[in-house]
């Protein structure tokens, strides 16, 4: 991602003035995009908004992307109330295209479906994951079936659609073992692990976690090598509740300030977990707080019920 991002900018810079706005437009877009998997979300803000400033919406295709990417921003910067224009604006430019010109810019629905699962919004982030999978497999769009399978998995799990949730990381990890694709891989694969743990099969989930573990050792870190590294640590908390804390502090930073800052919700409420089954109720409250504080500013439902849940976990204690 370093190396692309250099590239980029690289290809930004040598732009003669006065050149194709849709030229300079699709830099700035590709840049919001590579900032998506830095964890960078002041710059996926700021690039989707320039890739607007500079084409508009002349094609909207891309600027379906860009809007889609922006509330993404904005959801990350937790401006929760900056997020909810750009995204409904996306939603209108894809119902607004074909099948076939979706297909010629998979990368709309892909960003669509991304905004509207960091909104915990799951029935609405399901139903763009499920067309967008049913464009790319007939139109032959291969690159994207593993994220977008991953990003339904995850719409449907959190919906209680566990057997499907399951199938859906099973084929995002056979799809991009297909194709090669190890970073793609180890995605699905925590995925994966996180969903067997939850359905009961433990030893199983250890497992994939595992292979999911020498993936994330293999390639770039960027946000999700290390949320996926917290949330394979969240599977020790019933067993190592002291190494489930290290390890996700070692992966995710002090604060978890470094994975995923919707999803950190999730990981705070573990860690309030662990730090009450090693009698650390004082640090208990301590990611009470923190977690009560990210979900105000986010707004978001389930980040909301992930906070009420960890605070009414230490006042029981």
């Amino acid at each position: 991602h370093a190396d692309a991002d250099r590239r980029l900018r690289a290809a930004l810079d040598a732009l003669p003035p006065g050149g194709p706005p849709h030229v300079r437009a699709g830099l700035e877009l590709e840049l919001a995009t590579g900032s998506l998997y830095a964890g960078d979300a002041a710059a996926v803000f700021e690039w989707s908004g320039r890739a607007l400033d500079t084409a508009g919406e002349a094609d909207p295709a891309p600027a379906a992307t860009a809007h889609a990417l922006r509330a993404l921003g904005a959801t990350w910067s937790l401006r929760g109330a900056e997020a909810e224009p750009p995204l409904r604006r996306a939603a209108e430019l894809v119902e607004e295209l074909t099948d076939q010109q979706l297909a010629a810019r998979m990368d709309a629905l892909y960003a669509l479906t991304a905004a509207y699962l960091f909104a915990e919004r799951f029935p609405e982030s399901d139903a763009a994951a499920a067309r967008a999978l049913e464009i790319s497999r007939a139109f032959h769009q291969d690159r994207l079936l593993a994220p977008l399978s991953i990003f339904r998995s995850m719409a449907v799990a959190n919906m209680c659609r566990l057997p499907e949730g399951l199938q859906l990381a099973e084929a995002a990890e056979e799809a991009a073992r297909m194709q090669g694709l190890r970073y793609q891989e180890m995605w699905a694969l925590w995925q994966r692990a996180q969903l067997l743990d939850v359905a009961g099969t433990p030893l199983e989930a250890q497992r994939v976690a595992a292979q999911c573990q020498e993936l994330i050792e293999s390639v770039e870190p960027s946000l999700v090598t290390r949320t996926g590294a917290c949330n394979i640590a969240t599977l020790r908390l019933d067993s190592d509740p002291a190494g489930c804390m290290r390890e996700m502090v070692e992966a995710g930073g002090e604060e978890l300030e470094l994975v995923d800052p919707v999803w950190a919700t999730y990981l705070m409420r573990a860690m309030v977990q662990a730090a009450l089954a090693t009698g650390e109720t004082e640090e208990a409250d301590r990611w009470a707080a923190r977690l009560e504080k990210r979900a105000e500013m986010l707004g978001l439902p389930a980040s909301a019920v992930r906070a009420a849940t960890a605070r009414a976990a230490v006042l029981d204690a």
